[in-house]
């Protein structure tokens, strides 16, 4: 009889050891408990992982100092590539005098002149190739070397979260200067991030808002604000799209900058959300920015690139994951988007840390590749290589 109590003691002393759930909400982890591991966990989500002399040197700074030198990165010196390195003109658009002589030859007929004009084209295709190739090396290395590795990171995700494609726009400059400004604004606003990028000469050619007309305004921009960029689906309505779309008539590009078309602009009353008024491009991000379900959405895709993967939206949300989206919500909408104040509370929280978060990512292209390079040092002999393996 005392073995058959000693051998349930044991059991009743093994069920008490079971490990606590994650936290609902973003408290501090106590800071006695940022070790090793938590250094390594902070490096792999917040950068590309590290060496194991990096990981010591964070966790001997302890939680505090790690998350201030991760975040506020810019207090960190390191050359951006200048952008003359790439060529703006490579895809310029013709010459009034090259149009009119192109017209001419088609009048005409002549067939000399119009072989000269496509195999220009060709030859400047050929070549905007090789640069988009080249500044894929470009930032694959910023990566590997670079001293800011949140910055790369955060560049990382909201290429995927605001994405466009060289293969669909064929301009290398026009996506090297996309790539550009999400670094710039990387851990800034997410409201500066959505006014840009309606602006932003890459975007416009990939969704055809340049071909948008404001007797025929073309929905696709307006379509992917608010369902991908902004809102998610569900939080608005196909009248929402079309009257948004009536909005940002007028957003166009000329060579490599914005230009806002004010004769191409529908300028009459639109309803988006409920609401009346004469809205613009900017006026539609900023109603997109008002609602609850932006903030939302925003604190849903870090928490699933940072801390864990998540089902697709509408699919209930454990408890935990409720509760730490809807406080980096709060936050975002607090701070007025401010990126910042979002991360620092995040990388902070004993949610972030627990055992059930660290290590269960299953990592990129990217994030494996470079973290593979910086935390074995092992310099690399071909980044075309590496971008192909990684493809």
């Amino acid at each position: 009889m005392r073995d058959a109590q000693s051998e349930q003691a044991v059991m009743d002393d093994t069920r008490t050891v079971r490990r606590d759930p994650i936290p609902n909400d973003l408290s501090p982890l106590p800071a006695e408990r940022f070790g090793i591991g938590e250094a390594r966990h902070l490096l792999l989500r917040a950068g590309f992982g590290g060496t194991g002399g990096q990981v010591r040197t964070l966790a001997t700074w302890g939680l505090d100092d790690a998350v201030d030198h991760l975040v506020e990165y810019d207090d960190i010196e390191w050359p951006d590539a200048p952008a003359e390195d790439f060529s703006s003109s490579i895809m310029r658009e013709p010459t009034q005098a090259e149009r009119r002589t192109y017209r001419q030859a088609l009048r005409a007929g002549d067939e000399d002149v119009l072989a000269r004009f496509r195999t220009r084209r060709q030859s400047a295709q050929r070549a905007d190739r090789t640069q988009i190739r080249e500044m894929q090396r470009w930032w694959l290395r910023r990566m590997i070397e670079t001293p800011r590795p949140l910055e790369e990171k955060l560049t990382l995700f909201w290429h995927g979260h605001l994405p466009s494609s060289y293969r669909t726009i064929e301009n290398s400059y026009h996506q090297f200067a996309q790539n550009q400004f999400l670094r710039t604004n990387a851990a800034g606003s997410f409201a500066t991030l959505l006014h840009g990028i309606v602006r932003d000469p890459a975007m416009l050619a990939y969704l055809d808002q340049n071909d948008s007309r404001k007797d025929q305004p073309n929905e696709n921009l307006a379509r992917e604000l608010m369902e991908l960029f902004g809102l998610g689906r569900g939080n608005y309505s196909e009248q929402d799209i079309k009257q948004g779309a009536r909005a940002l008539t007028g957003h166009t590009f000329v060579g490599n900058e914005f230009v806002f078309d004010r004769n191409n602009h529908d300028a009459g009353t639109k309803t988006i959300f409920g609401r009346r008024g004469d809205y613009d491009g900017a006026g539609v991000v900023d109603l997109i920015l008002g609602r609850r379900e932006c903030a939302e959405l925003i604190a849903r895709k870090l928490y699933g690139y940072f801390v864990a993967d998540l089902p697709p939206i509408g699919a209930e949300l454990p408890r935990h994951q409720r509760g730490a989206i809807r406080e980096l919500a709060t936050l975002l909408r607090r701070s007025r988007y401010e990126l910042r104040p979002a991360l620092h509370r995040l990388f902070r929280s004993a949610h972030f840390y627990h055992a059930d978060v660290m290590g269960t990512r299953i990592k990129g292209p990217a994030d494996l590749t470079v973290g593979a390079i910086r935390t074995f040092e092992a310099p690399p002999r071909s980044l075309a290589v590496l971008i192909d393996a990684m493809d």
